[in-house]
């Protein structure tokens, strides 16, 4: 039977007037996209939000839609205004089956579409519930629901264990390290003797180097912040032309180089893998190509990551968001340990066997993906 969203839900608009002490509060930020659950909230933190919500109602990020936030609530609590409060009609629909509505593909389409303003959009209740889709007898609705949360839980499964992964990398890397504070097994040097030259420490081009009248769809990648916030795995927006890229050959970027954040997440690092073409380093980005007769990257990297003693001197010469160039000259001298290479090497062969798994991991939860979105399709219209 095809229905529309008001026909089987209502925009709940119970507020709350009480005392806000040990009430959790949701603001956007605690919407985690593509998350049917809600895992994050706060307590006694200063607030003007007044919207009440209850436990099994649909927390539906209305601004910006297009980050694709919306949750089922698992207690009662105040929210933001920007979140709009969907609770199913008991006698129309299952409420275990409405966070499946709300978190697809197709309802945040219809969504950003009827989002209306330029810098913040937003989407109304009004337009929302003339989203139209298929819902089956009340029977099967309570059995699509029962799978459709299976395929949730094993998700989480999964996604737990690609965490616990990466927490048994640092948990190695700090038992044949230690953490470079309290039990220091090697003199510390500065960072640029991990390198052959302090040259191989280098910010992005600025100024004329690099216009935006440069960039261009084909050509030589541009790597920036978004392919080492994801170690990678976002593919460039923006390239050059051979010509250019050979102007710029002393900023480029190679396999086995370390790519560093320099705005934002300032310290965030990732390893450029040999997979990937060559290119140039945008400008805030930091790289760090090291001398592989005494140093291996995927051991500096993380000694960048887990080691205390590094990250706190990272953060000293970040002074904030960006990390100017007098503050790059800093950054060189910052101070990290260099082991044995031997060593070295023995914990990047424990990296690569964790990765392997990570890899089997990822696979296995993108089936799942496919399998929930085909089902959700098939089912739901």
């Amino acid at each position: 039977m095809r229905v529309k969203l008001g026909d089987v839900a209502v925009e709940s608009r119970e507020t709350y007037k009480g005392s806000q002490s040990g009430i959790p509060i949701v603001g956007l930020e605690h919407l985690a996209p593509q998350e049917v659950s809600l895992a994050e909230w706060t307590v006694d933190t200063e607030n003007t939000f007044s919207k009440m919500f209850r436990k099994g109602q649909v927390l539906f990020g209305r601004r910006r839609a297009y980050l694709k936030k919306a949750a089922v609530a698992p207690c009662d609590g105040i929210c933001s205004g920007d979140i709009t409060v969907i609770a199913a009609k008991a006698d129309a629909l299952a409420p275990g089956l409405l966070p499946f509505i709300i978190q697809n593909d197709r309802f945040f389409d219809f969504s950003v579409e009827k989002s209306a303003g330029s810098l913040s959009p937003r989407v109304k209740w009004e337009h929302l519930r003339d989203f139209e889709f298929d819902l089956p007898p009340m029977g099967e609705q309570l059995r699509l629901a029962e799978v459709l949360w299976a395929f949730d839980e094993t998700r989480q499964a999964y996604k737990k264990l690609l965490k616990l992964t990466d927490e048994l990398v640092k948990s190695q890397f700090v038992e044949m390290f230690g953490d470079g504070i309290n039990d220091s097994k090697w003199n510390r040097v500065p960072l640029t003797k991990a390198c052959k030259s302090s040259d191989d420490i280098k910010c992005g081009p600025f100024g004329t180097q690099l216009r935006n009248a440069d960039y261009q769809r084909e050509g030589v990648p541009v790597y920036a912040i978004p392919q080492v916030n994801s170690a990678f795995q976002k593919e460039p927006t923006d390239y050059l032309a051979e010509e250019k890229a050979e102007q710029l050959r002393t900023y480029s970027l190679i396999p086995d180089d370390i790519a560093m954040s320099r705005k934002g997440n300032v310290g965030t690092c990732a390893l450029f893998p040999q997979s990937l073409t060559e290119g140039i380093i945008h400008s805030d980005v930091l790289r760090i190509r090291v001398n592989s007769e005494k140093v291996n990257p995927v051991f500096l990297i993380a000694q960048l990551h887990y080691s205390p003693a590094v990250t706190r001197q990272i953060e000293l010469v970040s002074q904030g968001a960006i990390m100017a160039g007098t503050n790059v000259t800093k950054l060189k001298g910052i101070k990290i340990e260099l082991p044995p290479l031997s060593l070295q090497n023995r914990f990047a062969d424990f990296v690569r066997q964790a990765d392997k798994s990570k890899f089997e991991l990822n696979r296995t939860l993108e089936e799942l993906e496919a399998a929930y979105k085909a089902l959700v399709r098939e089912r739901l219209g």
